[in-house]
């Protein structure tokens, strides 16, 4: 695995959450 920088996993993490926010059956 790569050495990710704490920018790349901030950025991943935003990425996991938005995905997630897609995904519901609802929107704010």
């Amino acid at each position: 695995m790569v050495h990710a920088t704490p920018y790349k996993i901030t950025a991943y993490a935003n990425l996991a959450v938005r995905k997630i926010h897609l995904s519901l059956p609802f929107k704010p």
